[in-house]
């Protein structure tokens, strides 16, 4: 329905449509398909949890970076629409989260991910499944709550991985079941909270009659003035989800053009038939997301998500390019000429959610178990010493790789964080005057030539785990 010479941002096509026919085609929506998912959506779904306050996970003070990364282009329909949520660490913008995924040839790249459950994360299969090699990401961290540098609750390492079994082979345009549910190590969603899901609502009949009225009424006004008649319709489009705030859905996530920070989008949806299929149901939406944002969940207003985000395609005068002129895979236009497409949750998309979401595998499901699931938590180290102190630590960091790091030369008062991903480290220090040392015998290692005797700590429960050096 929707034909305007795109290109998608993965696999190229080209197509084309009559200019006149175009914005009305948009919102020749099914009856039929329309009230049998409405239907539907009455009892299928399952509910958020809104934890209370004493059950809040308090957030961490900003310590730990976030790498900037690779991660999948998207599109901007006419202005830039994006809007900030406030503060990440209340409900539900907790329960969204930052993906950091190690790829099988070493490269990172992100997405975004969002808590369904105490311990699973809702995401697109492209952003843990790499077509090109045919392989599953061997490592993938989920970030609830981060906002740029700031890490608030910790990194959370996935243990296992759910997409369907017919994703490999299939297209943006064939059968695209880009959906996944990933499980993570800890159980972070008890104390965070989790949004709910459920069958996608399309936006009802009348309204979309309405929309398709005002189209064309938009389009009389500007007979002989076709530029005129495409910035006028896409002012009108961006602003639906105004004009009809109880049909529009709503997703947060991480567009790399913003330094990691979250930013969302709230719109209208519309049916793109020639996409969806029995299996999966795609659909158009006007809400604007650059790199990064892949995977985001698209929720209403009662905090059930009813889809993710997939894809954008456009055609060539809406590709943004460098200053050599090459296509770098974003898209900027109008209406007419870019499209941002989710997956939105048919039944038979939201029972495979619902099984995965109690770890249960099926002949649809393909399933794979991460060996480096390792949770990634905080060691501060405290000095309250009259004298200068000097230390090392040992530790696993991040790439599951062992690290001396050290010395530091502190002053009174001072504070040091490290993220690691071992559930144990060493550490070992002694003051400026060598009348005081946190010394052991629980490991050997060599630092700058001279073998030292390192004490062992194993991570506390909380998300911090704090040494005072002391010289009392």
């Amino acid at each position: 329905m929707r034909d305007p010479l795109m290109k998608k941002n993965r696999v190229g096509f080209k197509r084309s449509m009559s200019k006149q026919t175009l914005m009305v085609a948009v919102f020749c929506i099914s009856v039929l398909h329309a009230a049998d998912e409405t239907a539907a959506a009455v009892e299928e779904s399952v509910a958020p949890f809104v934890p209370s306050m004493s059950e809040g996970l308090d957030p961490l003070p900003p310590a730990q970076e976030i790498t900037e990364t690779e991660s999948g282009a998207f599109g901007v329909i006419g202005k830039d629409s994006r809007f900030r949520p406030g503060k990440t660490t209340v409900y539900p913008y907790r329960s969204i989260g930052k993906m950091q995924m190690e790829k099988a040839n070493g490269k990172w790249a992100s997405c975004s991910g969002t808590l369904i459950s105490p311990q699973h994360v809702l995401t697109a299969a492209h952003c843990v499944f790499d077509k090109d090699t045919n392989k599953f990401h061997k490592r993938i961290y989920f970030v609830p709550g981060a906002d740029g540098k700031y890490v608030p609750y910790g990194l959370y390492g996935v243990t296992d991985i759910y997409i369907p079994k017919d994703y490999p082979s299939s297209s943006m345009t064939r059968n695209n079941g880009d959906v996944a549910v990933m499980k993570l190590n800890s159980a972070v969603g008890e104390r965070v909270g989790y949004l709910g899901f459920g069958v996608y609502r399309p936006v009802p009949e009348s309204v979309n009659q309405e929309i398709a009225a005002q189209q064309a009424q938009i389009y009389q006004d500007n007979i002989g003035n076709y530029d005129g008649y495409v910035q006028q319709a896409t002012r009108y489009m961006e602003g639906l989800a105004n004009r009809y705030p109880q049909h529009a859905l709503q997703y947060f996530g991480y567009s790399g053009d913003t330094n990691g920070q979250v930013w969302g989008d709230k719109c209208l949806t519309y049916n793109i038939g020639e996409y969806s299929n029995a299996n999966y149901l795609q659909v158009g939406t006007y809400c604007d997301y650059q790199r990064g944002a892949s995977g985001s969940a698209y929720y209403d207003n009662e905090r059930y998500v009813r889809g993710v985000i997939s894809w954008s395609g456009g055609n060539r005068q809406s590709m943004v390019t460098d200053s050599s002129g090459k296509a770098v895979g974003n898209y900027v236009g109008n209406v007419k000429n870019v499209i941002n497409v989710a997956v939105a949750f048919n039944r038979n998309t939201y029972q495979m959610i619902k099984r995965w979401r109690e770890d249960q595998v099926d002949s649809n499901t393909l399933h794979r178990r991460l060996s480096s699931a390792n949770d990634l938590k905080q060691v501060e180290i405290n000095v309250a010493c009259h004298d200068r102190v000097w230390f090392v630590l040992r530790y696993k960091n991040s790439k599951n790789q062992w690290v001396n790091d050290g010395y530091y030369d502190t002053n009174r008062e001072s504070r040091v964080r490290r993220t690691i991903s071992s559930p144990y480290f060493y550490y070992y220090a002694v003051s400026h005057d060598g009348r005081r040392k946190w010394s052991g015998d629980d490991g050997y290692f060599k630092v700058f030539d001279k073998t030292l005797g390192f004490r062992k700590r194993t991570l506390d429960k909380d998300y911090v785990s704090k040494i005072n050096l002391t010289c009392k």
